[in-house]
């Protein structure tokens, strides 16, 4: 844990050694002293540099892109800081109750979607049926599949009962048809902007202008200065639906060195941050000092996890279950919390967030493992290891065990973790080879995929993530090594709970299959989770409704109530 703290202690002496640097080329800033009539104007902050203003199209990191989408463009529903949906530019959630969703003996569904009358888009043209008809279609159209979602595979069609009104055909089962036409899914694009160029080229169709410079949404702001590189001016949109902007203007800054990032919010230059930011500690440090703003910790939908190798792993023992969790219960995850994460966010048993609404159900289902180094070693002796004289576990042919961990440096906190499980295993006899490469060269998804032994990541967590696990998923060479399967676990037992999980439709059955899910990762240690990660928020004094993200949300959720005092 020593390299731990000493990384720490030089990131905060780093920061705190900042001087305010120049802040971006912007409008000038909004006046402490403005008269009540004059706009409101708040200033934010992204640590990223959008390429595109259509969400799906930034390529990662994303931090703040979604945040950006949802200022610009609505969708029917939106995911609140509870994590529970609501209508936004539809007239209501889908559900069985409302009957807005209906299922038929065959398993096939049908919901109804209805669009609030006066939603326009920003050019003032109305949303209309016809673009959410359009928008299925490009987003089921694999040769554009940067707009394709995998719920749009159960749907058969898309009915127009009149310009506001779509029935929605389903083939089969799917838990977030509720959720269609929203970030979760693809937001609407306008069909009368967008479907000639669709049609006449799609070899060109994402050089449009309008996916930068030209953008046209549904949101509550909509462009109206965008220089790349440097900021994006927003002016509210009088015409939203849900209701008029309390804000008048929001200049969003795109400042990517972390000392600037946290002069210009000390200095009352930002209002606040959008997306993910400022590290733990820069939020800690901010938080002793801003005496015009503070910090707020809620999310925790995501999780640093180690994933085993489940594809021809070396050492061929990774694959067996008591060993991998021999090795869970030799890293003191308390004691990782306390120091990486300065004991704001807690130890990971699965991957559910503790403040999740289901979680007191799961939660009997999942395994917990305690930090137990004699309970690991033992397991390791009766594996067939025994300790030579070095103290490190060696087989019965007289080789060491020894594993490699990998990672990038993509996160902060990811290096900090690895080298903290190098050391705990270490300890335990398991020597362990730190094997970590910078953001940009961890990008390639041969490398990514084909770790030995463990990989360490941060992702995002809940239950609506499980699919991660299908074998179709995996990172084979047939599919390229892309996929969302990290550990490229593959067994038909588990695809099989996780197609019951994905279409079952009433809340109390589907929490059951969670829990058997659940309680099979923890029990094989198939995700060897360590803690929860959290988002802190930098929010001015000045500010009303604006607030950490929650489960499953976004800090923009609910743009349209933010307020200035």
């Amino acid at each position: 844990m020593r390299r731990v703290r000493v990384a720490l202690l030089a990131t905060l002496l780093c920061v705190g050694c900042a001087r305010a640097g120049p802040t971006p080329a912007s409008p000038a800033e909004p006046s402490q002293s403005a008269s009540a009539a004059a706009p409101k104007r708040i200033v934010a902050a992204t640590k990223n540099v959008p390429s595109f203003l259509y969400y799906k199209l930034h390529p990662g990191p994303t931090a703040g892109a979604e945040e950006i989408g949802d200022l610009l463009d609505s969708g029917l529903v939106i995911t609140d800081d509870s994590g529970l949906l609501r209508p936004l530019l539809g007239e209501a959630v889908p559900s069985l109750d409302n009957g807005l969703w209906q299922v038929f003996p065959d398993g096939s569904m049908q919901t109804t979607l209805k669009i609030r009358p006066r939603a326009v888009w920003h050019d003032g043209a109305p949303l209309t049926a016809d673009d959410l008809v359009f928008t299925a279609a490009l987003a089921q159209d694999r040769e554009l599949a940067v707009f394709h979602h995998v719920g749009f595979d159960s749907i058969e069609r898309l009915e127009i009962v009149d310009p506001r009104t779509v029935l929605v055909h389903w083939k089969r089962p799917y838990i977030e048809a509720d959720a269609l036409f929203s970030t979760r899914f693809t937001l609407p694009l306008p069909a009368h902007l967008l479907q000639d160029p669709y049609t006449e080229s799609k070899d060109t169709f994402l050089e449009l202008p309008f996916w930068g410079d030209e953008f046209i949404g549904t949101g509550p702001f909509k462009v109206h200065e965008y220089v790349r590189g440097s900021f994006l001016n927003l002016r509210a949109n009088t015409e939203f639906a849900p209701g008029r902007p309390r804000v008048d203007e929001i200049e969003v800054r795109f400042i990517t060195d972390d000392n600037a990032f946290i002069a210009n919010l000390l200095s009352g230059a930002v209002d606040f941050t959008l997306g993910r930011g400022s590290s733990l500690e820069q939020a800690l440090m901010v938080r002793d000092q801003w005496t015009g703003g503070s910090v707020e910790f809620k999310a925790l939908d995501s999780w640093v996890t180690l994933y085993p190798q489940f594809v021809n792993p070396s050492p061929q023992v990774v694959a067996n279950a008591q060993f991998r969790r021999a090795l869970v219960q030799a890293i003191d995850r308390q004691e990782i919390v306390d120091t990486i994460q300065h004991g704001q966010t807690p130890v990971a048993d699965g991957n559910i967030s503790p403040h999740h609404p289901y979680y007191k159900q799961i939660e009997p289902s999942v395994v917990h493992y305690g930090y137990d180094p004699r309970q690991s070693a033992a397991i390791l002796q009766d594996l067939g290891y025994a300790r030579g004289a070095d103290g490190a576990f060696r087989d019965a042919g007289g080789q060491p065990l020894a594993l490699e961990l990998r990672g990038s440096t993509v996160l902060d906190i990811l290096p900090k973790s690895i080298y903290a499980v190098a050391d705990y295993w270490k300890q335990l006899g398991v020597p362990t080879t730190p094997e970590i490469r910078p953001t940009q060269l961890a990008a390639d998804p041969e490398w990514t995929a084909t770790f030995p032994a463990f990989a360490l990541q941060r992702q995002t967590g809940s239950h609506r993530f499980l699919p991660n696990l299908r074998s179709s998923q995996a990172r084979i060479p047939e599919r390229n090594y892309t996929g969302l399967n990290v550990a490229r676990y593959m067994d038909p037992d588990m695809d099989a709970l996780i197609d019951r999980y994905v279409t079952t439709i009433p809340i109390t059955d589907r929490v059951a299959v969670i829990a058997q899910i659940e309680h099979r990762i923890t029990d094989e240690a198939i995700w060897m989770t360590l803690f929860f990660d959290t988002e802190p928020a930098l929010i001015s004094n000045r500010l009303v409704n604006v607030h950490a993200r929650g489960e499953d949300s976004n800090h923009a959720w609910n743009a349209y109530e933010w307020d200035v005092r």
